[in-house]
């Protein structure tokens, strides 16, 4: 089953749910928990895999048309 994770936006406050088809739901738990906690130094190092965007998510809970329409 393909991760998921569900943040609220920085931004707007709207809570929304991501699904990440390239980690499964244990392994990106442990990533994110490991990158949280500092053990992994960077997001790009703990998702190597996922977009720019989907790290973006994963970090304060936005899409990128929230920073064109909230900025």
């Amino acid at each position: 089953m393909p991760a998921r994770i569900t943040k609220e936006s920085m931004l707007t406050g709207k809570v929304r749910t991501m699904e990440f088809k390239l980690y499964e739901q244990e392994e990106f738990d442990r990533l994110l928990y490991a990158y949280e906690q500092g053990k992994i130094p960077s997001i790009d190092e703990a998702f190597p895999k996922l977009t720019y965007k989907a790290k973006e998510f994963i970090k304060n809970g936005t899409l990128p048309n929230e920073w064109d329409e909230n900025i």
